[in-house]
């Protein structure tokens, strides 16, 4: 496979935790787990900075040589991001997700997932509502979680989105 300089986003960091440094984050998928990871990147100001992993237990981590505590409160709510190796994301995508409801950010039900459609650098789900097929770009900024348990998919709704 070739390395594809894009990311993948996987969750967010809740809040600090404790006092040596520990970060408590959100996972977006609860099939995701960080044990085999050595490092993650992080969303700052635009940029995915990588940072070591130090530790691993759940959903507490540790980055390693980061435990300035004014530093760990500016990274609540940043984004937690993979590298995302060529033909990986076509693989997630075909991995359950056909038949998932989609809802928007309020809990209003969009439809279900009806196919997928796979443009390089641009795929999308492609949802079943009132009687016809609608677009959703498959974003790492869009998508706000994935519930497996539940197969129901999050999304952001940007305004005129549902109107194309």
């Amino acid at each position: 496979m070739l390395f594809n300089p894009s990311f993948q986003k996987i969750g967010f960091i809740d809040k600090s935790h404790g006092v040596e440094g520990s970060l408590k984050i959100h996972l977006l998928k609860d099939s995701i787990s960080l044990s085999e990871m050595e490092s993650l990147f992080l969303d700052l100001k635009g940029n995915k900075v990588p940072f070591k992993l130090e530790y691993v237990n759940g959903n507490i981590i540790k980055l390693l040589g980061i435990d300035a505590p004014e530093f760990l409160v500016q990274l609540k709510n940043k984004g937690l991001y993979t590298p995302l190796i060529e033909g990986e994301l076509e693989e997630e995508l075909n991995d359950g997700i056909i038949g998932f409801q989609v809802q928007n950010q309020s809990g209003e039900v969009l439809g279900l997932v009806k196919e997928i459609e796979d443009i390089p650098s641009n795929p999308n789900l492609i949802i079943f509502r009132e009687g016809k097929d609608i677009y959703l770009p498959w974003n790492e900024d869009l998508v706000l979680e994935i519930n497996e348990k539940e197969k129901k998919i999050t999304y952001q709704v940007v305004e005129g989105l549902l109107d194309l």
